[in-house]
């Protein structure tokens, strides 16, 4: 198996509409820089990094899915900034913050147990919500202040998936399930 997590990938118009942004705005904030912009078919917001599980923990994995996906109503998610991860001299990716609330880290949480009880080590880092929207190779020159996020980038997650990278030309990543998040009422920022 290939290394997989759980997300939550935006929209199709959402996604499209970020991807547009970055291919605009990424450009322009870091001249200079060299940018592998993610397509927007491969934006998705990282809820539990899996890594490449022994058979026996896939299966625990792929039971836990829909009782996690059931343990929470469809999103509302607000964009907040641009930032160069890890930090600006060891820059590796561009990321869009997204800040989903109580509703995005109770959700989070409960991912870590699931992949826990499953029999995953426990997660290294703690959860920060976000879009990766380019990898990056340089340093290039340092850059201005990012540009602002138009509030329209925002969207609603309603949907929870299981995705593996693929080593394939055109797509970084191959869905293997996708569930609707069907808990109880929507949850709101």
């Amino acid at each position: 198996m290939a290394r997989s997590f759980w997300c939550l990938p935006p929209p199709a118009a959402v996604a499209a509409a970020l991807a547009d942004f970055a291919a605009a705005r990424l450009p322009e904030w870091l001249p200079g820089w060299r940018l592998d912009r993610i397509a927007a078919e491969d934006l998705h917001l990282t809820l539990r990094f899996l890594g490449e599980p022994a058979p026996g923990v896939e299966r625990a994995l792929a039971e836990r899915l829909p009782h996690l996906a059931a343990s929470a109503g469809a999103l509302a998610l607000s964009v907040s900034r641009l930032a160069l991860w890890p930090g600006l001299r060891a820059a590796r990716v561009v990321v869009l913050r997204v800040l989903g609330g109580e509703a995005l880290a109770g959700l989070a949480a409960r991912a870590e147990e699931a992949a826990r009880s499953a029999g995953l080590e426990p997660e290294r880092r703690p959860f920060r919500g976000h879009l990766t929207l380019a990898r990056v190779r340089g340093p290039g020159p340092p850059p201005a202040a990012p540009p602002p996020v138009p509030p329209a980038l925002a969207f609603r997650a309603e949907a929870l998936a299981w995705w593996e990278s693929v080593p394939q030309a055109g797509r970084r990543y191959r869905e293997r399930l996708r569930l609707p998040l069907s808990g109880a009422g929507s949850a709101a920022v």
